[in-house]
This record gives structure tokens, C-alpha cells and sequence, in this order.
């Protein structure tokens, strides 16, 4: 009778270790999908998903625009990831940055010569003395 009461209890014994080594894997598997989505949500990340998103929408109003058959985007889409990943980084963008703020200077200060340059001679058009 005891062989029959251990018999009976066995596969609830096997049943409540699978559940033991399902609970475990579900919480190591949760615990990789915490750290996977801390890991995607730092700015730098948020960035680079920004512009890839950015950078695959003006890709498809492009080619939706224009009727651009790309028959091989397998092709295409790392050149236009790195490309985009390339601008993204920020030992890119700084330079870039100083460049045309460097680029805006020089046009001001040529506008405003050239606008005062304007005037004088204007003024002594006007003024033929």
C-alpha cells in the first residue's frame, strides 16, 4: 500500500519540479529583459533609435515621391545605417556643428559688410559731393 501511495505522489513530485525549473527560467529570462530595456533607454541609444526611424521615414517618402525602384535594399539599408550612425555619434556632430557655426559667422559678418558697403555707396549716389 505504501508502494502504491509513493507510486500516485511521483508524477506530482516531477510535475512540481518542472514547475520550479519553468518559475526560474521565467525569472532569469525576466531579469534579461529588464537589463535589455535599461540598456536601451539611455539618451544615446533613444538617439540613434530617433534618427534611424528618422533617417527609414524620409527614405520611404523618398522613394514614395520619386518612384524609386530599389529592388535591392539589403543593399542599401547598411550604407544608410552607417551612414546615419555615423552622424550620430557625437565626435562627428561636433565638428559638423563648429563647422557651420563658423560657416553662419563668415556669412554674417560678409552680409553686414556688404550691407554697409550698400549704404555708402547709396549715400554718395545721392550726395555727389
Amino acid at each position: 500500500m505504501a508502494k502504491d501511495r509513493q507510486s500516485e505522489y511521483a508524477p506530482i513530485a516531477l510535475r512540481k519540479k518542472e514547475l520550479i525549473v519553468q518559475g526560474a527560467l521565467y525569472r532569469a529570462d525576466l531579469s534579461l529583459a529588464t537589463k535589455s530595456v535599461r540598456a536601451n533607454l539611455n539618451t544615446e541609444s533613444l538617439a540613434t533609435n530617433l534618427i534611424t526611424e528618422i533617417a527609414m521615414a524620409a527614405f520611404s517618402a523618398l522613394k514614395s515621391r520619386t518612384g524609386l525602384k530599389v529592388t535591392n535594399l539589403q543593399t542599401v539599408l547598411p550604407l544608410v545605417l552607417s551612414g546615419v550612425s555615423l552622424l550620430s555619434k557625437k565626435a562627428v556632430i561636433r565638428p559638423i556643428l563648429r563647422g557651420v557655426a563658423i560657416a553662419a559667422s563668415v556669412a554674417g559678418i560678409a552680409a553686414f559688410v556688404l550691407k554697409v558697403r550698400a549704404r555708402r555707396r547709396a549715400a554718395a549716389e545721392v550726395d555727389p559731393e
